[in-house]
Formats: structure tokens, sequence, C-alpha cells
């Protein structure tokens, strides 16, 4: 997997594991960009964190640690505080 790829992961499931609710991929961004644990200098970040976290889900299944709460929403399966 790309460097950029693993560290948007990386980013989001440090940022939902301490989360007390299911957050929007542009929450999950900014969030992760208010405490430098990603850097990003394209023009649709939010898409980017969107389409990591859907490949994510979509190609592991079961094994994604990512799950999507409802349309737009998204949590750990594991290790959240909110499940």
């Amino acid at each position: 997997m790309p460097k950029g790829k693993q560290n948007f992961k990386l980013a989001a499931i440090s940022i939902l594991k301490n989360s007390k609710r299911a957050l929007t991929p542009r929450e999950i961004f900014e969030a992760a960009l208010k405490k430098n644990l990603i850097k990003f200098r394209g023009k649709t970040p939010a898409a980017s964190m969107r389409s990591i976290l859907s490949r994510d889900i979509k190609s592991l299944g079961k094994n994604s640690p990512f799950k999507r709460e409802r349309r737009g929403r998204y949590g750990l399966k594991y290790g959240g505080k909110f499940r």
C-alpha cells in the first residue's frame, strides 16, 4: 500500500479510537490534520479520506477495522469509545 494511504488509515484509526461518536470523513481529516497525523496537498482531502475508508471496507470486508455507521459516518468495529 502506498505510504500516503497507510498514513490516512492510521490517522483515521487514531482519531476514531478517541471519538465518542461516528465521524464524517471531513471530521476525521480535520482532526488528524490538527494533531499533525497527516499532511495533504490535494484539493479534496475529505473525498480522499472517504475513498480510502470505503475501499478498505470493501476490499477487506470483515477484516477491515472500519465500519460504516450510517450514510457518511464511519467508526471502528473494535476499540472505539462509542461502539
